[in-house]
């Protein structure tokens, strides 16, 4: 009844800049505030535990079968007819400003709220259907996003430029139809992000027998209690981390120098905050086999070695490393992306034969990272909280050369 939605969007800006109290002012080149507000819909939404879209939520839907030589009809998805668009409604604020002639600068928030969120929303097994698609819940992202950039160094054989920039993401989920819903290793509850981990909590390692500790909230006192049974953790022990998988802060900063022919270019990215999950670490101290050749294997605990950080390894118990809050990793980085060095080549000699210059140039992508993670994690290739079980990214290098004729 509701297949047909209705979006718009509005947008205005003052030009401060061309106003008469800044006509004669040598400091101020340019000034701009700008205001926007439009709203957009969203219909995609997927059957139950698959990735193929649901692309008639609104009817029941049925799987034509055979049975013993007869048709049979099976319903497969519950439809509702009172299903509509996810509509979202995002406001921009931006002001941009030049100064000197030589620093822009410019200033952003953004506010996005969603509602009418479109989930499965699971039922009771009384009524035969696992869930049905609902509109349900809303919620809010928002930050700050700042670009600078400054032309520091303008000489004639000699010129310095530098740019940044940062931004920011705050999620809160507002609105939900229950108390929580549980999401994998995160719970969405209302004040919270849909991304705040909700997990086991390690109580690290038993000094006596090597085995993993886990705290729990014990049923009688409601106090958290450690424990080794890994069930009786995950049933009545997980708690929010106050951890996210969202960054605190992402942004870039870069520099270009100009020296005469030379020209040096070096690109920036860095993330502050988030934490992910390292899973191939930690499966592969679980693993059952070649259980000595793995990284940090020194660091698990022996009879030897008893006040170690990680439990022992044991191929006929591999148990010891299930999924806490131990496997979490900060994703915090600083990556030299880019460095390009090149040479101009400009002489009358060259202009005889119709060439303008020419330029060699060499690059090297992703020259350099730091990061807090464990070697191998790249906190770059991160999927919502989660490590890819990719190879990093590679690192390039080339050499070119550039011919401008005239």
């Amino acid at each position: 009844d509701a297949r047909w939605g209705t979006f718009w969007s509005a947008g205005a800006s003052w030009m401060i800049s061309n106003e008469d109290f800044l006509s004669d002012s040598s400091t101020i080149n340019y000034a701009k505030l700008a205001l926007n507000y439009g709203t957009t819909g969203n219909d995609r939404i997927f059957y139950e535990g698959t990735s193929t879209r649901n692309l008639v939520a609104y009817e029941n839907q049925y799987a034509i079968d055979e049975n013993n030589g007869q048709l049979t009809q099976t319903l497969y998805s519950l439809g509702s007819k009172d299903i509509t668009w996810e509509k979202a409604g995002s406001l921009d604020i931006a002001y941009e400003m030049s100064l000197f002639n030589s620093l822009n600068l410019s200033l952003g928030y953004y506010r996005k709220k969603s509602e009418d969120l479109l989930f499965n929303n699971p039922l009771q097994l009384s009524t035969g259907q696992a869930s049905r698609p609902e509109n349900f819940g809303s919620m809010v992202n928002s930050g700050f996003e700042a670009e600078v950039a400054w032309n520091a160094v303008k000489k004639e054989k000699f010129n310095v430029s530098f740019n940044a920039n940062v931004s920011t993401l705050k999620n809160e989920i507002t609105e939900l139809p229950r108390d929580s819903i549980q999401s994998g290793n995160f719970r969405r509850v209302v004040g919270k992000s849909i991304y705040d981990y909700f997990m086991v909590q390690s109580a690290g390692v038993n000094p006596d027998n090597g085995n993993a500790q886990y705290y729990t909230t014990d049923e009688t006192t409601n106090e958290r209690i450690i424990t080794e049974d890994y069930a009786d953790a995950a049933s009545n022990g997980r708690a929010f981390l106050d951890k996210t998988a969202i960054p605190d802060i992402t942004g870039g900063f870069g520099t270009n120098i100009a020296l005469g022919n030379f020209s040096l270019g070096l690109q920036f990215a860095y993330q502050i905050g988030g934490y992910g999950i390292d899973n191939e670490y930690y499966n592969l101290l679980g693993a059952t086999q070649n259980v000595t050749n793995f990284a940090d294997y020194n660091k698990t605990w022996t009879v030897d070695n008893p006040t170690a950080s990680l439990p022992r390894v044991d191929p006929l118990s591999p148990d010891q490393y299930r999924l806490s809050d131990m496997w979490l990793v900060d994703l915090s980085y600083l990556s030299l992306n880019n460095i390009n060095l090149g040479y101009t080549l400009q002489t009358e000699a060259l202009k005889k034969y119709h060439i303008e210059n020419i330029r060699l140039y060499g690059t090297i992508n992703n020259a350099f990272l730091l990061y807090r993670a464990r070697q191998g994690y790249d906190p770059r290739l991160n999927s919502v909280g989660s490590s890819s079980a990719e190879y990093g990214a590679n690192r390039t290098i080339a050499f070119g050369v550039n011919i401008n004729l005239n």
